[in-house]
């Protein structure tokens, strides 16, 4: 391409389960997930960045192949689930 991006994608957090948190332990218990998926060898180094909002940063650019991207998409959806189920109290 003609253009590459300088930036990552950042995402946030908007489900009802995780309102209630204030803004640190909103940070805290989302920095959970991608030290689970770390621990799963499914994804690196993608907590936000120290001036965004609490959620993820995932680097995207031209480095980054798409096949990467969808391995590692489940992953961060079910330590999300994981951590969902352990605000609400339930086994996961």
């Amino acid at each position: 391409p003609k253009v590459r991006s300088c930036t990552s994608v950042t995402l946030k957090i908007v489900d009802p389960a995780f309102n209630g948190l204030s803004e640190d332990d909103l940070r805290k218990t989302l920095r959970r997930i991608p030290k689970m998926c770390e621990a799963e060898g499914a994804g690196y180094d993608f907590s936000e960045h120290r001036a965004a909002p609490p959620g993820f940063r995932i680097w995207c650019g031209a480095t980054v192949e798409t096949s990467d991207l969808e391995a590692l998409f489940p992953w961060i959806e079910w330590s999300f689930h994981q951590i969902r189920a352990e605000l609400a109290g339930e086994a996961a």
